[in-house]
């Protein structure tokens, strides 16, 4: 942008196609190498990130799609800022706004499954990006084939020359190493958080938050943009009003940060916390985590503001990259992420408690348990794959219906009592212990009760419950647990069972009461005889 500011100010369109070309080789290479990568090794890529499976197993499928969209990103957004550049901010505007619009559409249409269409879920989401994408693209070309103010020039563009790529370099390589600085130092917040403990609260929080925030100063980046055009142009007309025009320009910045502030807290407590917030099940620590980032993000708004217009407006666009580039990155790679680290080590000692172990992975691979103790966890290499409970736990299973030997149906439902005894064999040996347990419990209970008739499965419960305790825990030792104890909470017969076992009992009574009577009457009439 600053060689094509400046270019625009002495009214050399074909310069401006040149650096355009070496801008289109540049970020299609860069974009179709990062493409690839996470096409072919999207698991990986992740791990880089975050040691949370559950949160790898689901990107994996998003990055694989949205990586391809880079490539075509990267080649409209270069020449949205080319227009941009060259005083037409509009454009980039439409463009956003319709691809904006599409992913939205294209995201509740394919995740939630609307119009007849299946719902994908996450793969869905990654769809409707690249969807997006392509949309941007066309858009793009289109207007760059009948743009008048702008004419393509391909002979400029396929061929940029020597002295233009020599000014290219000049200026964009501390710009690429500034950004590759900055977004690696920004990434990596990303991939420190995801190694502390409650990384997932953090993820989420910070996932929530950030977003807010980047919707939110989107007029931050404007003032920074506009001022890089106004900047760059006027250098390349003479740059006489140029220091004058920058003090304006921050000046501006300053102000738009509190702006920017004001209307952060008011949508985070008018409209996003009460409304928005609830629709992604977040807990309540990530709750908490996002209010405290969103207070943090406000305060810094206007120094956010100022600092981003001075360095890529007013330096950039005057040309002075080196030291935006010093300033932009020193204080991220010197302090911020010197002091996260140190915060993500600290976090990363971890206590286990009475009770519990912790089962860790090293690398993928199990590495051992931690018992009740101090214990430190090597970032990016270790991680808890499981956080295991050895205190005695009650499952309470929903009655299952079950036959017995005179095919007699009803329902009985259990209880079960156990301990975790062996935390890596819990961990590895089933995929999910509870639904194991409760299928298991529910075709031991059918095999018991189909060998015995209705009145014996009534007053059995004691042999019952032994013989299903001990299936159970022999059938559980491979996983890791032993069951302590089972117990039959309910038997609830069919309805006539019912009505016929009252029946039954009303004439057991009335039978006894009757021969009660008779006794007495019997024994009154022989008591009478013997006194007369």
């Amino acid at each position: 942008r600053v060689l094509i500011s400046q270019f625009w100010g002495r009214g050399d369109r074909e310069s401006i196609n040149r650096v355009m070309g070496i801008g289109f080789f540049v970020a299609g290479g860069i974009s179709t190498l990062c493409a690839l990568t996470m096409g072919l090794f999207p698991r990986q890529v992740l791990m880089l990130i975050t040691d949370n499976a559950r949160l790898v197993e689901l990107g994996t499928s998003y990055i694989r799609i949205v990586g391809f969209s880079y490539i075509l990103n990267s080649l409209s957004s270069i020449y949205i800022g080319m227009q941009q550049s060259i005083e037409n901010p509009r454009f980039g505007m439409t463009v956003f706004a319709i691809s904006t619009v599409c992913n939205t559409v294209g995201n509740y249409i394919l995740i939630f499954g609307k119009l007849g269409l299946p719902a994908l879920g996450i793969t869905g989401a990654a769809i409707a990006t690249f969807s997006s994408r392509v949309v941007e693209f066309v858009i793009s070309l289109v207007y760059a084939l009948h743009c008048k103010q702008m004419p393509l020039l391909p002979a400029c563009i396929l061929r940029p020359g020597k002295a233009t790529f020599r000014s290219f370099v000049k200026f964009s390589t501390p710009v690429l190493l500034n950004e590759t600085l900055w977004g690696t130092g920004t990434s990596l917040y990303t991939v420190i958080m995801g190694h502390m403990a409650g990384s997932t609260d953090l993820i989420s929080a910070y996932t929530v938050a950030g977003n807010i925030d980047k919707m939110v100063t989107v007029a931050i980046f404007g003032v920074a943009a506009a001022a890089a055009v106004i900047v760059g142009k006027e250098v390349g007309m003479g740059g006489k009003n140029a220091y004058p025009i920058g003090q304006a320009l921050t000046f501006v910045a300053f102000c738009t940060g509190f702006g920017v502030a004001i209307a952060e807290q008011l949508l985070f407590w008018l409209v996003l916390k009460p409304h928005v917030l609830p629709l992604f099940s977040m807990t309540a620590a990530s709750a908490s985590l996002c209010v405290t980032m969103m207070i943090c993000y406000s305060i810094s708004a206007p120094l956010h503001a100022f600092a981003t217009t001075g360095i890529v407006g007013v330096l950039r666009g005057g040309g002075d990259v080196r030291i935006a580039m010093l300033i932009d990155v020193l204080p991220l790679w010197c302090f911020t992420l010197p002091l996260l680290v140190l915060l993500g080590l600290a976090a990363n000692v971890r206590v286990v408690p009475q009770s519990r172990a912790f089962v860790i992975e090293r690398l993928g691979a199990f590495q051992g348990v931690w018992g009740v103790g101090l214990h430190f966890k090597i970032p990016f290499i270790e991680r808890v794959a499981k956080n295991v409970s050895l205190k005695e736990q009650v499952v309470d299973f929903p009655p299952q219906p079950v036959i017995t030997k005179d095919n007699v149906t009803m329902q009985i439902d259990t209880v079960i009592y156990f301990q975790i005894t062996d935390p890596k064999l819990y961990t590895y040996g089933v995929e999910n212990p509870m639904s194991a347990i409760e299928n298991l419990t529910a075709t031991t209970l059918r095999n018991i009760i189909g060998e015995l008739e209705l009145d014996q499965s009534l007053t059995s419960r004691d042999i019952i419950n032994a013989r299903m305790r001990s299936i159970l825990d022999e059938a559980t030792d491979p996983w890791g647990i032993k069951v302590n104890r089972v117990e039959l909470k309910n038997i609830l017969p069919p309805k006539d069972i019912q009505n016929a076992m009252e029946k039954q009992m009303r004439a057991e009574r009335e039978r006894r009461e009757q021969i009660l009577q008779a006794e007495g009457q019997k024994q009154s009439q022989i008591l009478v005889a013997e006194g007369e």
